[in-house]
């Protein structure tokens, strides 16, 4: 929701290690804009019926909302992001203190599912 401008993604890089010249490279292809539309679910019982109507429905609207943005939905850099930002959430949903970074809709997403 907050988004991460290329400046703010090549200081991070920097941080873990990286190189001057490797973060140049990397930081337009790990920014991006804030306020994008998301979609969370939650299902009561995790069973091979919902497991596959989850997949089903992730894989469609991935691809359909690509193909109406005309973007490549399956790069890496996004898969990159996603693990990101699931790491981040990791501790708050494992019992642990919830982060005062979390927008409203992703604390309250914590504080139900947890």
């Amino acid at each position: 929701m907050v988004g991460k401008s290329a400046a703010q993604a090549r200081a991070e890089m920097i941080f873990k290690g990286m190189s001057h010249a490797e973060a140049d490279r990397l930081a337009p292809h790990r920014a991006f804009p804030g306020n994008r539309a998301s979609t969370l679910m939650a299902i009561d019982a995790l069973s091979p019926e919902a497991i596959g109507a989850l997949l089903a429905f992730y894989e469609h609207r991935t691809f359909a909302q690509a193909i109406l943005a005309g973007i490549n939905p399956f790069d890496q850099w996004g898969v990159e992001l996603g693990k990101e930002m699931a790491n981040a959430l990791l501790p708050s949903l494992e019992g642990g203190e919830m982060s005062a970074d979390l927008d409203a809709s992703t604390a309250a997403w914590v504080k139900r599912l947890t």
